[in-house]
């Protein structure tokens, strides 16, 4: 998962200097990753919610289809 590689590595101490600055710009650079770190586990969570719903709907829809059709094919002798 995506968010699991990000997870796994992170700016290290002195990464942009030591400096206010770079300190500061690290402390800005941490909390961005540490925000998209949990977007992306959002967005695997709410992805793999929408997939479980798509195949359940696909099979409904295929269960449905197929008693319609078989509803068709048992009247269809009485129609002609």
């Amino acid at each position: 998962m995506a968010a699991d590689q990000l997870a796994a590595v992170s700016a290290t101490a002195g990464i942009f200097g030591d400096f206010s600055a770079a300190r500061q710009f690290r402390g800005a650079f941490t909390a961005a990753h540490d925000d998209h770190q949990t977007r992306l586990q959002g967005h695997h969570a709410a992805l793999t919610a929408y997939s479980s719903k798509a195949a359940t709907n696909a099979r409904v829809l295929a269960m449905t289809d197929q008693h319609n059709a078989a509803a068709i094919a048992a009247t269809s002798p009485q129609i002609l």
